[in-house]
C-alpha cells in the first residue's frame, strides 16, 4: 500500500491541471468560434445596415413608380408630398414605416440653378448641397426634419 504524505498538494496539483486544461478549452473555442458568428454589436450593426438597405430600397422603387420624372420637369422646384403621388396610401404607409413624421420630398431639375432656393433659410440643405451646389443633376431630396438629415434620388434616363 502506498501513502500519499502530502493530499493536498496532490489535490491542488489536480485542480489546477483542471483548471488549466477547461481555460485552454475555452480560449481555444473563444478564439476559433467568435471570428465566425462575430461579436454582438457587430451583428447589431450588420442588420441596421440591411434594414436601411431595405428601407431605401423600398423608397427608391415607391418614388420610382409613383413620381415620374416627366411629370414634374416642367418646373426647376418643386416640394413634394404624399398627396403628390399616384398612391398616397402606398406613400403614407411607407414613411411611417421609415418612421418620418415631418418631411419633404424636394424635386429639383439642377441643384445649381435652384442652390439659393433650396438653402433659403435652411440649415440642413445648407451643409448638405454645399458640395452639390455646381451640380446640374435631377434629383428629388428627401428631407427628414425631425432629424436633420437628407437624401437624394439622382434620375437616370437609363
Amino acid at each position: 500500500m502506498i501513502l500519499l504524505k502530502n493530499k493536498k498538494g496532490f489535490v491542488l496539483t489536480e485542480t489546477l491541471m483542471v483548471a488549466v486544461f477547461i481555460i485552454g478549452i475555452f480560449t481555444f473555442l473563444y478564439t476559433s468560434i467568435l471570428p465566425l458568428v462575430g461579436t454582438y454589436d457587430d451583428k447589431v450593426k450588420r442588420e441596421n445596415d440591411i434594414d436601411i438597405v431595405y428601407k431605401l430600397h423600398n423608397l427608391r422603387n415607391m418614388l420610382y413608380k409613383y413620381i415620374k420624372p416627366e411629370t414634374i420637369t416642367n418646373i426647376d422646384y418643386k416640394v413634394l408630398s404624399c398627396s403628390d403621388f399616384t398612391d398616397t396610401g402606398y406613400c403614407e404607409t411607407l414613411m411611417n414605416y421609415l418612421e418620418l413624421k415631418d418631411y419633404d420630398f424636394i424635386y429639383t431639375k439642377s441643384i445649381k440653378n435652384n442652390y439659393s432656393i433650396l438653402v433659403n433659410n435652411n440649415e440642413d440643405m445648407k451643409d448638405y448641397l454645399k458640395k452639390y451646389q455646381d451640380s446640374n443633376d435631377e434629383v428629388l431630396l428627401l428631407h427628414d426634419k425631425t432629424n436633420h438629415t437628407i437624401a437624394h434620388l439622382k434620375y437616370s434616363t437609363e
